[in-house]
């Protein structure tokens, strides 16, 4: 079988009573939003990796469940190591909640990347045929932290990876004092650490925080539904920040998509609503947000 398509929009009409076996329609296994950007839309003749989005909004995005919603860790993706100004740290963590060694097809240029750290797995789907649906179980993305037992102040440390979507990014973070300094943008997979400027000498690593990237655009908290067990009980409190709308993004700018933040490591169902404007025009900005910073 080949995939029926066509440009749309596809409405179904008529007044009640006009067809006594009017109703709503039926989609045998559902129906969702095609990601119509370049790497994952639908073109005539394409094979494979036509990805969209289950469901309709609010749309389950991220299903964290047990071990897969990790608490933060300040070495699973470097372990302790001396920094070197210019040179990239080795990708040795513990892997907790991190899978190392890793890879991903780079969305901007389809070449596969090998030797990544994936941040609770690497993404996957769903498949039917010759089309996917994104997987929210394997979803997540979180910011990221370096630990510095001396002062690293007078230093950054550059974070080069991508995306859940596999496009690539990067982000500069101030190194702290003899504690912790954690990023803003949220990583799905990390490719590099790059430290730069004035290095104690002493050791620093590389991990994650709780904050959790979300996988669409999100302008205002409202439309994000936050739940702690499948029976819907709401997540009781947690910190939200808004996607950031600075266009071009810079390397010490905010995550494109938003950001939520538990109190704990525990289960999440994560539930976004789409609203009607965010889909429509010629861009994908109120889909995705803004295009990643990438250096």
């Amino acid at each position: 079988m080949t995939t029926n398509h066509s440009s749309g929009p596809n409405l179904t009409f008529g007044p009640l009573g006009y067809n006594e076996d009017a109703g709503p329609s039926m989609f045998m296994g559902g129906s969702g939003m095609l990601d119509p950007r370049p790497f994952s839309t639908y073109t005539p003749g394409k094979a494979t990796g036509t990805t969209g989005i289950y469901g309709s909004t609010p749309i389950l995005v991220l299903s964290l469940t047990g071990a897969v919603n990790v608490a933060a860790n300040l070495d699973s993706i470097a372990a302790d190591q001396v920094p070197v100004a210019g040179t990239a740290m080795t990708l040795n963590g513990t892997g907790t909640g991190v899978t190392l060694n890793s890879s991903t097809v780079n969305a901007a240029t389809g070449a596969t990347v090998t030797g990544l750290a994936a941040i609770g797995g690497v993404t996957s789907y769903v498949t039917f045929g010759a089309n996917r649906w994104y997987n929210p179980a394997s979803l997540m993305s979180r910011t990221i932290v370096i630990d510095s037992v001396g002062d690293d102040s007078g230093a950054t440390f550059t974070v080069r990876g991508y995306d859940i979507y596999g496009y690539p990014m990067t982000e500069t973070i101030t190194g702290a004092n003899a504690t912790t300094a954690t990023g803003i943008k949220a990583f799905k997979y990390v490719a590099s650490v790059t430290p730069a400027g004035t290095l104690s000498g002493s050791n620093a690593s590389v991990g994650i925080s709780l904050v959790t990237g979300l996988p669409l655009y999100s302008p205002n908290r409202e439309l994000v539904a936050v739940y702690q067990n499948a029976s819907g009980t709401p997540v009781a409190a947690g910190t939200y920040v808004a996607g950031v709308t600075t266009d071009p993004a810079t390397a010490t700018t905010g995550d494109v998509r938003g950001r939520y933040t538990p109190t704990a490591a525990q289960t999440l169902y994560v539930y976004q609503t789409i609203l009607p404007s965010n889909i429509s025009g010629t861009t994908t900005t109120g889909l995705f947000g803004i295009a990643q910073y990438t250096a």
